[in-house]
């Protein structure tokens, strides 16, 4: 079995929780009341988006997106 790392971007919704979504697979997104929470609510999504797709027979998306975090003096 192949093994994949895709990029997935949190936002920190307040009091809402945190939102999340995987930018290399159209519509993965998840959220959660917490940050930990929304780890693996997308972890289940990204999982159940490659199975629909396989099942499917639909073309399944290399990882492509990278993401930084850089440090800005303000």
């Amino acid at each position: 079995m192949e093994v994949r790392r895709y990029a997935v971007v949190f936002e920190n919704a307040g009091a809402d929780g945190w939102g999340a979504y995987v930018p290399d697979l159209p519509g993965c997104t998840a959220g959660g009341a917490t940050f930990e929470e929304a780890v693996r609510s997308v972890q289940k999504s990204i999982e159940l988006w490659l199975a629909h797709a396989a099942q499917c027979g639909e073309h399944i998306p290399e990882p492509t997106t990278q993401a930084l975090t850089l440090s800005v003096a303000v």
